[in-house]
């Protein structure tokens, strides 16, 4: 009796130790703790004059105008592969009419620009219309250096092929860095984005950089920009506008947006 009696508390601790074991497994995912996914979003279309952002059908950016993007990153709820994608859209703010509409599985514990680049209004040009690019950002301080994530963003003009850029460094005030760059990458593609080709980590301080023209050997200056860079800050370098634009604001140019970093 005794033995009997001695069993079967060995077979009910037992079964207890696996149920306690299996609700213990059942909320040690590590992946359950990383945070939400963040966005912040850049109107980047010359011929725009405001328009809206939409995150999963929720507007998260009313009436950004040309050049303009939200304050800062944001963040939004991360839904899991097997529910389907996030659609994300972009609206012109005054007719509400909706000019793309995309989507995209944006994992967990990423930072990711939105930028809508291209013309809304192309005519036959399909090439420049309006799209949405997305841009993977870490957003982790660089040590010792500033780091620029670089768009080429530069709409030619009509019947002119969207070229390629060089954006690099030079110092106004020694005409022997026009054909020696300290800081430079080449061959960026308009509306691309390569984690290996579009990154640049610079020293810090007062740095002027161009964006020419990368397919021919002349010198070809599309727009040049004089910025104080800081230390351990990161930056997204903007090459936009529209070559043949009128407009003094929508001719092409350089800006830098600060981004901000996390631990």
């Amino acid at each position: 009796m005794k033995m009997r009696t001695k069993l079967a508390f060995g077979a009910s601790t037992l079964a207890l130790l696996i149920i306690a074991g299996c609700g213990g497994s059942g909320t040690s995912n590590p992946a359950d703790q990383l945070a939400d996914p963040t966005v912040r979003f850049f109107n980047a279309s010359p011929d725009t004059t405001g328009l809206k952002f939409f995150y999963n059908n929720e507007q998260l950016a009313s009436n950004l105008n040309y050049f303009e993007s939200t304050p800062d990153f944001q963040s939004v709820d991360f839904v899991l592969e097997e529910d389907g994608a996030i659609d994300f859209s972009v609206s012109d703010a005054g007719t509400g009419e909706e000019l793309q509409r995309d989507n995209q599985v944006f994992n967990r514990d990423t930072h990711t620009l939105i930028v809508a680049i291209g013309k809304q209004n192309p005519g036959l040009e399909f090439a420049k219309g309006l799209q949405q690019l997305l841009i993977p950002v870490d957003r982790r301080p660089v040590q010792g250096k500033s780091r620029l994530y670089i768009l080429n963003a530069l709409v030619q003009g009509q019947d002119i092929e969207n070229r390629p850029i060089t954006f690099r460094t030079v110092d106004p005030a020694d005409p022997l860095t026009n054909n020696t760059a300290l800081f430079s990458k080449s061959n960026l593609e308009y509306g691309a984005f390569n984690a290996n080709a579009s990154v640049l980590d610079i020293d810090s301080g007062t740095r002027t950089f161009q964006a020419r023209a990368s397919d021919v050997d002349a010198v070809v200056v599309f727009a040049q920009k004089t910025f104080v860079f800081e230390s351990g800050k990161i930056y997204f370098a903007l090459v936009g506008g529209q070559m043949d634009a009128t407009a003094t604001d929508r001719q092409p140019k350089i800006e830098f947006f600060p981004l901000s970093s996390i631990n």
